[in-house]
C-alpha cells in the first residue's frame, strides 16, 4: 500500500496439487496457503502491483475457483515452459500466471531432441549427505529463469524500483524483516547475501 513493492513472484507449495512428491507422504492441498495466494492477488489487483504466480503445469492449483476469478479479474496471461529449456537435466513443465509485459518470451519448450531426461521420482543421495527426493531438488529455480525473470522485471520496473548511487542494496525495513524470518538479530553492516546465507535460503549463482 505504501508502493515500496511494485511486482510479486508467488510459488504457492505444490504440496497436494501435483502427483509429485517431496515428502514420501500424500499431503492434502492447503487451504490456508491457497486463501493467502487469493488474497495477495486481490490484493495486487488493487494497487496495481504486477503478478507472477507459478506452480508445476499439471497443478491443479490454477483450477481453484478463488484463484481462477483473481487471475481473470487481473487480466494475467497463463504460459508454460519447460525447466530443461533453463538449463536444468529435468524437463519438469511449469505453468505461470502473470500479468509481466512480454512473458511470452518464457515459454520455452523442451530443446533436448529427445535425450533423455532425469526423473523426478524416488530418492538419490549425493555424497556426504542424506538421501532427498528427487522433486525436492528439482525445487529451486535454475539461474538462467532467474536471470530471465529479473530481465522482464527490469524492462518493465517503475523508477523507484532503481537503486541510486551509494544507496544501501538492502534497504533496513527489509534487513529487519529478513532478519526476524532467519531468527536471528539484524546488524546494519550485513549484506543481503551474508543473512539468506544464515536462514538457508536458495540463492540462484
Amino acid at each position: 500500500r505504501s508502493g515500496a513493492i511494485w511486482a510479486i513472484l508467488l510459488g504457492t507449495p505444490c504440496t497436494g496439487w501435483t502427483p509429485a512428491r517431496t515428502t514420501g507422504t500424500a499431503s492434502p492441498p492447503s487451504s490456508r496457503c491457497v486463501n493467502f495466494t487469493v488474497r495477495i492477488l486481490d490484493l495486487c489487483y488493487r494497487m496495481g502491483v504486477h503478478v507472477v504466480l507459478e506452480n508445476p503445469a499439471r497443478s491443479r492449483l490454477f483450477q481453484h475457483r478463488g484463484i481462477a476469478r483473481a487471475l481473470r479479474r487481473l487480466g494475467a496471461a497463463h504460459l508454460v515452459f519447460d525447466m530443461c529449456a533453463f538449463g536444468t537435466a529435468w524437463k519438469k513443465p511449469t505453468a505461470i500466471a502473470t500479468t509481466l509485459p512480454s512473458a511470452e518470451r518464457l515459454a520455452r519448450r523442451c530443446p533436448c531432441a529427445g535425450a533423455p531426461h532425469v526423473v523426478l521420482q524416488g530418492k538419490v543421495r549425493l555424497p556426504g549427505q542424506r538421501s532427498e527426493w528427487r522433486a525436492a531438488y528439482a525445487a529451486a529455480y535454475p539461474p538462467e529463469l532467474c536471470r530471465a525473470l529479473a530481465g522482464l522485471l527490469g524492462e518493465c520496473a517503475p523508477p523507484r524500483a532503481w537503486r541510486r548511487a551509494r544507496e544501501a542494496p538492502l534497504d533496513p525495513c527489509w534487513g529487519r524483516r529478513l532478519a526476524s524470518a532467519a531468527g536471528t538479530e539484524h546488524r546494519s553492516d550485513w549484506r543481503y547475501a551474508e543473512l539468506a546465507a544464515v536462514g538457508g535460503a536458495a540463492r540462484c549463482d
